[in-house]
Order: structure tokens, then C-alpha cells, then sequence
């Protein structure tokens, strides 16, 4: 494939900049307004075309904070996510509603409308667009990561944590919450990537691990038993693989807290079933090491690089 050698691109999650920005809107909109009556007047392309504007310069504006994003790489989700469903039925099923209704409704036609303006302007911004039907924007992030751009530095704009997997030498992640913005590498993992009622992970690595350990309620995957944030973290750092869990070989015992052992020995009588499943689930390489999807996508970006200044 043709490569620009020596550019450093920024790798956008789309939908956490829709969400963001749509979530930001709603609540200014509604002022106080439980039922988002005022919401709910506004036509969903107009809101869209603002949306789209806010969230462009937003990037721009990035850049202008020194942060070396051009040309950006816009990954969308596409409609379900058939690929992990194919594996598990209740994938993300029960997910509670961010508001009533006729909201999420106009949240949809919304989103839609906004996909569609980026597709339209998106050229003129000399920026390049993936979507590839049935899976995620996570998905798309970890082809470019690993399989598209390979001269220079990656940089993910995305408030996902999953995608902290990702972080390695050449691929940092730009995390933007109440106007902070906060940039985790693969240097200062061990300092930046911990979130409250949990310290940070020495590793990308470490922090899959825990997260398979504890499921993700929001994507509807249990983990083991009454494992949370803190008994995760404790059982990475005090066993570093599963297999030594399961074989009870301790490699830090200065890593304890309540109940650890006993949830070390759950894991030992569950087997090894929940963590099998989980790493399908969570582990992004798993589902986007697919051929088909990798093809797709380096012909979705060949075919819109040329376009690129040299």
C-alpha cells in the first residue's frame, strides 16, 4: 500500500466527539427542561450542521495546541455491531437510554445527519473517512493503527478507554473532559491512564488484562465475580498473567487489598470460560484482525490519500 512517510496523523472517534457535542447541546437546550421540549423543536440538519462545525474546529483547534493531528483519519461506527454479536447475542443489549424516548430519537437523525455532512466536507478538508459496516469505530482505529499508517506518530482522539489497548510507542491518545485535555503515551501510561476509584495500569497490556477480569457492565459482559476496578488492578499487578491466577503463583505480593485472595481463588474455580469469552469481547485485535475488514480499509484509504498535499 502507499504510505506518506514522516506524517503523523490524528485518528478521530467519531462518535465520542457526536456524543460529546450532541450530549453538550441537549443539556444547554433544555435549560432545565426535563421533557426537552426545546429540543425536540429544532430541526435535526440544523442541529447536525452546527454540531459538525463545533466539532471540526474543535479538532482544528487541537492543532493550534501544538498537537501535530494533520491530516486526520475519521472513523465511524457503523449501524449494530454484528461482528462481536456473531459471538455474544446480548452484546451491548439493555443499554439505558442517555434520554427519554423522543430524544434518542432525534439523537439518531441527528447522528445520521452529521455522518452524512462529514462525508460530504471531509475532502475539502483533505482529511480521510473509514466505515465499514458491522463493526465499531474501535474497530477501524485499531487497523489504522496497526495495519494502515505505519511511518510516524498516531494520535487517537477518543474519551474511550478501551482504546487505551492501543497506546504503544509510535500511538498516543488525546483525552478531552471539562476543557482539559490530557495526552497519555506510552511513556507516562503508569502515571495518566488511571481513572477515579482506580490507579493507573503500568501498561496498556495490564490494562486489557483487568478489563477482562471485570467485564464491562456498559457493553452488557459480566466478568468474574464481584471483581471491580480495584480487585482488577490488584490481581494484574500480583499475578501478571492469567495463567499464574490459575496456577495461584503470586509474582508482586506487595499488591493486596480486601478480599483478593478470595477473588484470585473464584477465578480458580470459574476456569478459564469468562476469560475466553471476554477477550473475544474486549480484546479490539481480536475481531479487527479480520482479513476482509483490513482489505477494505486500506482500499478506503489508497483510494482517498492521493488527494493528500505531499
Amino acid at each position: 500500500m502507499e504510505s506518506l512517510d514522516g506524517i503523523n496523523y490524528g485518528i478521530v472517534d467519531w462518535s465520542t466527539f457526536a456524543y460529546r457535542y450532541f450530549s453538550h447541546w441537549a443539556d444547554k437546550t433544555a435549560d432545565g427542561d426535563k421533557n426537552f421540549s426545546n429540543c425536540l423543536s429544532k430541526d435535526p440538519e440544523y442541529i447536525a450542521e452546527n454540531l459538525y462545525d463545533e466539532i471540526i474546529n474543535n479538532i482544528k483547534l487541537l492543532k493550534k495546541d501544538g498537537y501535530n493531528i494533520d491530516p486526520c483519519v475519521i472513523c465511524f461506527d457503523s449501524t449494530g455491531s454484528e461482528a462481536r454479536k456473531a459471538m455474544f447475542s446480548d452484546y451491548k443489549a439493555n443499554r439505558k437510554p442517555l434520554f427519554n424516548e423522543e430524544m434518542d430519537k432525534l439523537k439518531i437523525e441527528v447522528f445520521h445527519h452529521l455522518k452524512e455532512l462529514a462525508k460530504k466536507y471531509l475532502y475539502s478538508e483533505e482529511w480521510i473517512y473509514l466505515e465499514a459496516a458491522g463493526y465499531e469505530a474501535d474497530d477501524l482505529i485499531y487497523v489504522c493503527v496497526k495495519d494502515l499508517i505505519k511511518a510516524g506518530n498516531k494520535i487517537i482522539l477518543s474519551n474511550d478507554r478501551d482504546l487505551y489497548q492501543l497506546i504503544d510507542p509510535h500511538t498516543s491518545m488525546l483525552v478531552q473532559s471539562k476543557g482539559e485535555i490530557k495526552e497519555i503515551n506510552f511513556n507516562n501510561f503508569s502515571e495518566t491512564s488511571g481513572v477515579q476509584g482506580c490507579p493507573p495500569y503500568k501498561t496498556p497490556n495490564d490494562f486489557l488484562m483487568g478489563k477482562i477480569l471485570q467485564g464491562d457492565s456498559s457493553d452488557n459482559i459480566s466478568g468474574y465475580e464481584k471483581i471491580g476496578k480495584k480487585k482488577a488492578f490488584t490481581l494484574v499487578n500480583r499475578y501478571k498473567t492469567f495463567k499464574n491466577i490459575i496456577k495461584n503463583k503470586v509474582v508482586d505480593s506487595d499488591f493486596v487489598c480486601n478480599g483478593v485472595e478470595q477473588a484470585a481463588e473464584k477465578i480458580r474455580k470459574a476456569g478459564s470460560e469468562i476469560f475466553i469469552r471476554n477477550t473475544k469481547l474486549i480484546d479490539i485485535g481480536y475481531v479487527a484482525k479480520n482479513k476482509n475488514l483490513v482489505e477494505l480499509l486500506i482500499e478506503q484509504f489508497n483510494s482517498q490519500i492521493q488527494r493528500l498535499p505531499s
